[in-house]
């Protein structure tokens, strides 16, 4: 692993990966109310529960509690991450204290090697590249999760190979399976066969599945080695050209056909807060939603009101998991196919992107860069940014129970010529939530319950919920606390001002909001929201039961400050 002993080597590197994590790790004991704190406007005290003090200065404070930190406190020494969590956790028994810090260091570790990543590849140039270009150039990943690069059991030559900020190209390997141990929806096999005309057959009944080249190196012989013993699964020595997502684990697929498709796999590795897999439920879920909102937005009141024209869904028309195992074994060798933004070739110039690589690098973030591309003013250009976004986003929540997770990590905006006309791409059914009472009711509403069925999910899946605030916490945080807020934190270090910025989203939702009806209305415009406290669902383990704490709403913080 001679990257690593280099990259690691390299002091720049390791103590901006650091500043970075210790950070969000005080942001976290702050926001989440972990420690006890004083914040003053260029410092902040975090005191321990044995009243240990840790003094850290600040560069900028931003709405909700984040801050900007300048420099590490030199009493952090030469490892300040270990150094953070063993001065101000001492109350965490020695399991608890080894796991954090195993995924601290391994994140600090990784950010590192992404920040080289950077350092070799450029930020690129704004209208220029591929989609999956782009998706390589979101190098801190999760602008508040401490462990937002942490991916568990990749050593940094894999990281390299496999990586998307290294512009990896990956082979995806073919398992040869029987058919009928394979549980498909939507032709799956077939659809592969399809946009791969190439591959051969394996004939005898059998049909070609792909995977990721980590899980045949690492995971899947072992982990279903008597079925591969037995002869029921073998790799066949053909493969897939693919370029990795931002996600890692979802791959942009080189179809031989020019179709755009993307694959969403399972590999055994943990990032942020959870093993990254396909669930059976997903696989049977995300084809169900794909399907119900296809017609929803085709009904012809929503087709002519064009409340959705400039949002659009990367749909999943196909998924397979392996059968005759239990669920929470099947979800390693399992897949989604989703389709991919370029679906509409014939519009002339595009620039796709996810939206989280707006929010990067820090020093120079490409959404000023595109504003400036764009000869736009940045206020102006988040203004149609934001006219675009809100208004079918708060209508699916509050009128239809449906609330999509629109943070910066499963949203692609689409630029189209050079206005330009901004358009939004939403994936990832998987993170939905759906209020299944408050769907039926609008369906009744409209008269649309003979046309349209609410969706029946896997059993027990958490994409359908009975709260309401459930529901609307969704829309508030991945949507506004998450996407909106890290925007527009990342605007305002380059010379705009929060105050210009928050009272355009409070006017767009205050003009929308007969489409939101008054229970996320209610949840938008209260004093407080609800935060999503991922450090402390991290230290208690938690992946999908959220914890929340509040924040001061900054629509209501700033509305004081619009002039008329």
């Amino acid at each position: 692993m001679q990257i690593a002993a280099e990259t690691w080597a390299d002091p720049p590197l390791r103590r901006r990966a650091a500043l970075e994590i210790v950070e969000r790790l005080a942001m976290a004991c702050c926001r989440e109310e972990l420690l006890s704190y004083e914040l003053e406007k260029n410092h902040l005290k975090l005191i321990s529960v044995d009243g240990k003090m840790l003094r850290l200065e600040l560069s900028a404070v931003h709405s909700m509690g984040r801050f900007d930190l300048r420099a590490l406190p030199e009493e952090l020494g030469e490892e300040p991450v270990a150094s953070f969590l063993s001065l101000l956790f001492p109350q965490l028994n020695e399991e608890k204290r080894e796991r954090l810090l195993s995924e601290l260091s391994l994140s600090h570790l990784n950010l590192a090697l992404s920040l080289a990543a950077l350092d070799e590849h450029g930020s690129g140039t704004p209208g220029e590249g591929t989609l999956a270009d782009w998706e390589a150039r979101v190098w801190c990943g999760h602008p508040l999760h401490p462990g937002a690069r942490l991916r568990s059991g990749l050593t940094a030559e894999e990281n390299r190979r496999f990586g998307p900020e290294w512009m990896a190209e990956l082979q995806l390997p073919l398992l040869s399976v029987p058919q009928e141990s394979v549980a498909q929806v939507g032709r799956f096999t077939e659809r592969i066969k399809e946009l791969f005309p190439s591959l051969q057959s394996p004939g005898d009944g059998r049909v070609l599945i792909p995977v990721h080249p980590w899980q045949k190196e690492r995971d899947l012989k072992e982990r279903f080695r008597e079925r591969f013993q037995s002869g029921e699964l073998k790799f066949t020595g053909q493969s897939l050209p693919a370029r990795p997502t931002m996600s890692f684990r979802t791959v942009i697929l080189e179809t031989e056909i020019g179709e755009d498709f993307h694959l969403k796999l399972p590999v055994a590795v943990q990032t942020t807060g959870a093993t990254r897999t396909v669930s059976v439920a997903s696989t049977q879920n995300g084809p169900l939603m794909s399907g119900f909102l296809k017609k929803l937005v085709a009904q012809p009141g929503l087709l002519e009101s064009r409340l959705f024209h400039h949002l659009h869904l990367m749909a999943e028309p196909a998924s397979f998991y392996l059968g005759g195992e239990d669920p929470d074994r099947s979800r390693f060798l399992s897949a989604i196919l989703r389709f991919g933004p370029e679906e509409h070739r014939e519009l002339g110039k595009r620039w796709l992107l996810p939206v989280a690589a707006l929010l990067e690098p820090r020093e120079n973030p490409l959404f000023m860069r595109a504003a400036r591309y764009f000869e736009t003013h940045p206020v102006t250009f988040f203004t149609t940014y934001c006219r675009r976004l809100l208004p079918p986003l708060a209508y699916l929540c509050g009128r239809f129970g449906i609330a999509l997770e629109a943070h910066p990590q499963n949203m692609l905006v689409d630029f189209r010529g050079p206005g330009p006309d901004i358009h939004f791409w939403y994936r990832d059914l998987g993170g939905i939530r759906l209020h299944p009472g408050r769907l039926e009711q609008a369906l009744k509403e409209k008269g649309w319950e003979d046309r349209l069925e609410v969706p029946r999910f896997w059993p027990g899946s958490a994409t359908s919920t009975d709260s309401v605030r459930d529901l609307s916490s969704k829309f508030v945080y991945s949507l506004l606390q998450n996407h909106l807020g890290e925007l527009i934190r990342a605007i305002s270090r380059h010379g705009v001002a929060e105050a210009d910025l928050w009272p355009v989203v409070d006017e767009i939702l205050w003009e929308h909001r007969s489409l939101m009806g008054e229970d996320l209305e209610g949840r938008v415009f209260a004093e407080e929201w609800d935060l999503k406290a991922m450090w402390t669902m991290r230290v208690d383990s938690r992946i999908t039961e959220y914890t929340f704490r509040p924040v001061q709403n900054p629509l209501l913080q700033f509305r004081k400050t619009v002039t008329v």
